[in-house]
């Protein structure tokens, strides 16, 4: 709720605060390999790639998304960063132990880049990102998995959509396709701050159980 009341009262500060969140988020993909600060500095590059082929398409898109036209800063502020990011990302990517962790990297790198913004994220989130997030999720539940645990995935789910589907309603005056993407970012980034704060919990708790050494 806190989230949507930034978007509602704000899009420029929404989008702005999401984009912050997203760096951070996307940065957990790459805890295995134990590298924290190529983490954020590959999430950087993925979110900031589209400003150097694309950076017309984005700031429109952002200006579209928000009302407002100085979120056309955030692209430019996005560009500057995207160079040394993305050279940073690179030299990561390249002394990874996994070679499928580089592949990976390299290709989300190169749909950011390359694809219209919107499908290039929409690839990275649903062929990279959510995968390895809902694998990870899976695998920690381990032996803990209940009869009931599919029912309230599918439940949480459905929940997402009746977010999105209402965010939607609520930006009716939108067109259509800037209505959906409204919808879309919105959803995300309501979904991932409690999704953020509930993993840091989750992780000082099984920090605090323990036992000392």
């Amino acid at each position: 709720m806190a989230m949507f009341v930034v978007w509602w009262a704000s899009p420029l500060v929404g989008l702005t605060v999401f984009y912050a969140v997203a760096v951070i988020h996307f940065a957990h993909d790459w805890k295995s390999e134990r590298q924290p600060f190529f983490g954020h500095a590959f999430s950087t590059a993925l979110l900031s790639a589209p400003t150097l082929l694309q950076a017309d398409v984005l700031a429109g898109l952002f200006v579209d998304l928000t009302g407002d036209p100085r979120a056309a800063l955030l692209v430019d502020i996005l560009m500057l960063a995207a160079p040394v990011a993305i050279a940073v990302a690179l030299v990561g990517l390249s002394t990874m132990r996994s070679s499928q962790h580089s592949v990976e990297g390299i290709c989300c790198l190169a749909a950011m880049l390359v694809l219209p913004p919107v499908i290039g994220f929409a690839v990275f989130f649903g062929l990279f990102h959510s995968p390895r997030h809902f694998r990870d999720g899976w695998a920690a539940l381990g032996s803990n998995i209940q009869p009931g645990t599919t029912v309230r995935v599918v439940g949480m789910t459905l929940a997402g959509f009746g977010i999105a589907a209402m965010i939607y309603a609520v930006n009716a005056k939108a067109s259509i396709p800037t209505g959906l993407l409204a919808a879309s970012m919105m959803t995300l980034s309501v979904l991932t701050v409690p999704h953020m704060l509930l993993e840091t919990i989750l992780e000082r708790i099984s920090g605090l159980a323990k036992p000392a050494r």
